[in-house]
């Protein structure tokens, strides 16, 4: 039972985030689903029905059938008529959603995320960005504002919004890190208003100038600020064209700019653009967030990182690395209530799942079926088959496949690591040196330094090897033998 609920928990977290669950329950009427201080009741069958329901009661009804039928709707109200029109379309089928449904879920999501941690009753603020998210001039600058916010509460962090009509200057919010107890102040700029695209990216998207008004805010805490381009544009590939040209405005902002006379204080830096929110009707638009360190060295350094500049900046700012680890991951709303896999949930295969604990009648001699407890087991995609080992009562271990449907096959690649209802190491996809030096680090992270040492011993720096420590030398072993360095010798591989 333990194993099942850490699967479970790890499961629903890498759904759901790691703040407050989805908290629901049926009814035999339908499902009631709790967010923040409100119950709603709903007939909705996945979550992201929920969703749209719950974004159609906060910003309200009457306001969204006013906009969609506008000759210039809100953008909001924009997306709504996509996500009808997709409905309607009576070619459907299956496909990727539109960037109307796409958008509409991202604000019902980000919405629901705020309503359900919040806690500052005793203050009108979650009212006044409903009253701004209404409001077409102000709808994208706080549309940015639910980004910064969910992008947090996904990541555990909890939030206090300042009200920015009260005296002194003010950020967005304050997030505090749950585990360390460590305060940010996140401050969100946005570009808004006409898109000057013949202008060339500097003028256009002004970053320069929107980091500047951050940074010049007298602010408490360590500074996080979130820049959302807010452009149609879609990403360039590899860190070129405007994405690029931001990066370079960037790194020369942070040797001139100044504020108040001095050099302008560090932060870390986040540059948005959710291309999606625009062409409400076509698919295409994929969103990016890229992360640096705005006079902060070791963390997101620009050009080649080894990996022990790698794992020395997860010390020094694991708050900002477990923050972009959940960026990486929770990129879309859950699809279910509970935490299970969509595939298993709404598919079509009857049987249950095969669950690592559980009791299975298997084949025995002479075709005679026996029971047998399920101990490990590892799916072969290509065979669209689990292989299981199973632990006889007469005290054997038999391995026994069982086919997969494509619905099992396609919930096993969402969790790798869960499906059989253990968590399971999964041999991860290595896609760079960096992430094979990672790899090999989980291995010999905890090898002995004498051991290390013997694997290095033809190294013509062997003695300066012997003067670090157990913990400095494997760093460097792993970095040597990913190729993240260039070793001046052949280094050895181990032989266990």
């Amino acid at each position: 039972m333990r194993d099942r609920f850490e699967a479970f928990e790890k499961q629903r977290r890498e759904q759901q985030g790691e703040g407050r669950p989805i908290q629901s329950f049926l009814q035999p009427d339908g499902r009631v689903v709790v967010v923040g201080k409100r119950l709603f009741k709903s007939p909705s069958k996945t979550f992201h029905d929920f969703l749209l329901h719950y974004v159609g009661l906060t910003l309200g009804k009457k306001w969204f059938s006013t906009q969609m039928a506008a000759s210039a709707p809100h953008p909001a109200g924009d997306w709504a008529n996509a996500l009808n029109a997709e409905r309607r379309d009576p070619n459907r089928g299956v496909r990727k959603a539109s960037n109307g449904a796409r958008s509409l879920l991202a604000l019902a999501y980000n919405l629901y995320l705020i309503e359900h941690h919040y806690k500052q009753y005793h203050q009108p603020l979650l009212d006044r960005l409903l009253r701004r998210l209404r409001e077409k001039d102000n709808f994208f600058p706080t549309l940015s504002e639910t980004y910064a916010s969910a992008a947090f509460l996904k990541a555990g962090f909890h939030l206090e919004y300042e009200d920015d009509r009260a005296a002194g200057e003010h950020a967005e919010f304050v997030a505090t890190h749950p585990r360390t107890g460590r305060k940010f102040s996140v401050e969100v700029k946005t570009r808004a208003g006409p898109d000057r695209q013949s202008e060339g990216t500097a003028l256009r998207l002004k970053v320069t100038k929107k980091l500047q008004r951050a940074l010049a805010k007298n602010l408490p805490h360590d500074r996080v600020v979130w820049i959302d381009l807010n452009i149609p544009d879609e990403t360039p590939a590899e860190g070129g064209g405007w994405m690029g040209e931001v990066i370079n405005e960037i790194d020369r902002a942070e040797s001139e700019m100044m504020i108040d006379g001095k050099p302008a204080p560090p932060a870390y830096l986040f540059v948005t653009n959710q291309p999606y929110h625009y062409n409400p009707n076509a698919i295409l638009g994929a969103p990016v967030i890229g992360a640096l360190g705005f006079k902060i060295s070791n963390f997101q350094r620009r050009g080649l990182v080894s990996f022990r500049d790698s794992v020395m900046s997860r010390r020094a700012h694991p708050e900002m690395h477990e923050f972009l680890d959940s960026l990486r991951t929770h990129t879309e709303p859950p699809i279910t209530f509970d935490g299970q896999a969509p595939e298993i949930a709404f598919g079509d295969t009857k049987e249950a799942p095969l669950l690592i604990g559980n009791v299975y009648l298997i084949p025995g001699k002479n075709g005679v079926e026996i029971s047998a407890i399920l101990e490990s087991a590892t799916m072969m995609e290509h065979e669209k088959r689990a292989y299981g080992v199973y632990h006889t009562t007469d005290n054997k271990r038999v391995i026994v496949t069982t086919l997969m449907t494509d619905d099992e096959i396609a919930a096993w690649r969402r969790h790798p690591e869960t499906f059989f209802g253990k968590i399971q190491s999964i041999t991860g996809k290595v896609d760079n040196v960096l992430d094979l030096a990672h790899f090999m680090y989980q291995t010999y992270r905890n090898t002995s330094k004498e051991t290390l040492l013997t694997w290095m011993k033809d190294h013509p720096q062997i003695d300066d090897f012997r003067l670090m420590s157990q913990d400095e030398l494997a760093i460097l072993y792993c970095d040597m033998c990913s190729g993240s360095l260039q070793p001046q010798a052949q280094v050895s591989q181990p032989t266990s």
